[in-house]
């Protein structure tokens, strides 16, 4: 399966590149898949988009709550065509919400 351009891949280097690549990608990302409850409430919190797996159904409940249900997909139902499904329109909306965010700072 072929990963949208959009999204940012890490690059090596030898001057620590990769580590440091990494590092900014975790602290500021793009879009976050929750594989836990508390995942969701951080990224939530931190107003970043996110696809939550639902493991038990207090995750959609999170989802819910914040008008985001359709991004909630059952661990049991997990597949990388149906993840890439979810992320893909989240993706979409980066650009808008970097603006929207912007003007809110």
């Amino acid at each position: 399966m072929k990963r949208p351009a959009s999204i940012r891949a890490a690059r090596t280097s030898s001057d620590g590149g990769l580590y440091n690549e990494l590092l900014h990608q975790i602290e500021n990302p793009d879009i976050f898949v929750a594989w836990k409850l508390h995942d969701g409430n951080l990224a939530a919190a931190a107003n970043d988009s996110f696809v939550s797996l639902e493991y038990q159904p207090k995750c959609r409940d999170l989802a819910a709550s914040i008008g985001s249900e359709e991004f909630v997909i059952r661990t049991d139902q997990v597949r990388p065509d149906r993840l890439l499904d979810l992320v893909s329109p989240l993706i979409a909306q980066l650009d808008r919400r970097r603006t929207v965010s912007r003007r809110e700072m």
